[in-house]
């Protein structure tokens, strides 16, 4: 193959690749009015900027295709002018942080512009700013990325997000009413009425208030009198004479980091009545013990720690029962309620005092335990070794009656007993005296 070069500052700017072949030209005008081009010439246009090539017919010159096999590197800014741009790459990059679409839109706009997904044989999805509606919109649509005005929507998509955000009032398809929810049955629906559930639905209706504890149906009042309260039989609620008084007795000090004695305000008729708390935290019976009014730690408590020993009750009251102590192993969370090695069942979980590795545990249902016959269940299983230490403190109380002739003057506050309270023949007036025989007698005339 033969390259001829014309020499620089001759009158022929041009050059020939191979003996016939194909003709190079250079000039910001055309070639074929100084020369006979031939099909497949080119011509480096200066003016333009441009590569055309001779057309197959020879009349005219073309903008012709580049291909590139290999990495392009472009310096400096890439206009393509066309009616479709396509990149069939992997992966896509762009530096770019913020896309214009709709470039060159002026006046009032009219087109919807947005992304769109292809998604073969299932209906395409796309995210567009509905310029109609003035709104973006997630849809289905057949849009193909081919329209420039308004996109087709066949239908919304979904969309799922954590939060939203906004005013809400153009939300659709969420309830406002009672009446709208699909577990209610709202019928004529009139002033104080409320909601009551049947086992099925919520349903409305008037309630019935009592003003009187008399007018409770599982009440029975009979003859109330002053200072008396309800108290439950077993069957209704009945009032009786609160007679019954429980003693607490609380006796406190500091730690020094030394002494491991504290004395006691009262001798406790039982170590199962007595909670000691070191810093709010529940001793168990292994850890102190005691003589008389003398309580004994195994160890001294720190200094400046507070302790308080509670004697929750005296001698006008049951005995709390201590029940045997359990221990955890990180997974069981029912365990069975027994009282030296006996099967026990308390009256109800409000009546006991249940501590988990020294720390108070509360009962019912969602809290920390609840309790069913003689088995107790926690909400989650004490950790494996916590020591669980149980006293029940009792539903109720025993009256102790004084014995015949043991109650003293002493006893009696003064001017307490009146002459109603005594047994006397006669009639007592301003003008009568009580006689040694219990008669009243009237006072002579001097």
């Amino acid at each position: 193959m033969a390259v001829i070069f014309n020499a620089k500052g001759t009158t022929s700017p041009y050059f020939l690749l191979g003996k016939g072949g194909t003709t190079l030209y250079q000039g910001s005008s055309d070639p074929t009015g100084s020369y006979s081009a031939s099909a497949g010439d080119v011509w480096f246009d200066t003016n333009a900027n441009t590569l055309k090539f001779r057309n197959s017919g020879n009349s005219a010159w073309e903008q012709g295709s580049i291909d590139i096999t290999g990495n392009a590197t472009i310096s400096g800014n890439l206009t393509v002018n066309g009616t479709t741009t396509i990149i069939d790459t992997t992966n896509t990059a762009i530096q770019d942080p913020l896309l214009l679409l709709s470039r060159g839109t002026t006046g009032t706009p009219t087109q919807d512009s947005g992304f769109v997904i292809e998604r073969g044989d299932s209906a395409n999805v796309a995210l567009v700013w509905d310029e109609s509606a003035d709104e973006f919109a997630v849809i289905n649509t057949t849009e193909a990325g081919t329209t420039a005005g308004n996109v087709s929507i066949a239908s919304y998509a979904n969309i799922r997000a954590d939060e939203y955000y906004g005013d809400g009032s153009n939300l659709t398809g969420v309830v406002s009413t009672l009446s709208a929810l699909t577990d209610t049955t709202i019928s004529n629906p009139a002033d104080n009425e409320f909601l009551r559930y049947t086992g099925s639905a919520w349903v409305n209706e008037a309630v019935t208030l009592t003003s009187t504890v008399a007018a409770l149906t599982d009440t029975t009042i009979s003859g109330p009198s002053s200072g008396q309260v309800l108290k439950y039989n077993g069957s209704a609620w009945i009032n009786d004479a609160d007679s019954a008084t429980t003693t607490v007795t609380l006796s406190e000090m500091t730690g020094d980091g030394s002494d491991t004695t504290l004395t006691l305000g009262a001798t406790p008729s039982s170590d199962d009545n007595l909670l000691v708390f070191v810093d709010s935290v529940l001793q168990d019976a292994g850890a102190w013990s005691r003589s008389g009014t003398t309580l004994t730690f195994s160890e001294a408590p720190a200094n400046g720690a507070v302790i308080k020993a509670w004697d929750l009750l005296a001698s006008t009251a049951t005995n709390a029962a201590k029940l045997d102590a359990l221990t955890a192993d990180g997974s069981t969370t029912a365990f069975t309620l027994q009282q030296s090695s006996s099967n026990y069942t308390p009256s109800h979980a409000n009546c006991l005092l249940v501590s988990v590795a020294g720390v108070l545990q509360e009962p019912g249902a969602g809290k920390a335990f609840t309790v069913s016959g003689s088995t107790i269940t926690f909400s989650t299983a004490p950790a494996t070794g916590a020591t669980i230490w149980i006293v029940d403190v009792g539903g109720g109380v025993t009256v102790n009656t004084p014995a015949d002739d043991s109650v003293t003057s002493a006893k009696i506050v003064d001017d307490a007993v009146t002459a109603d309270k005594l047994s006397a023949t006669g009639t007592a007036s301003s003008s009568t005296y009580l006689r040694g025989d219990m008669a009243w007698g009237t006072i002579p005339t001097v």
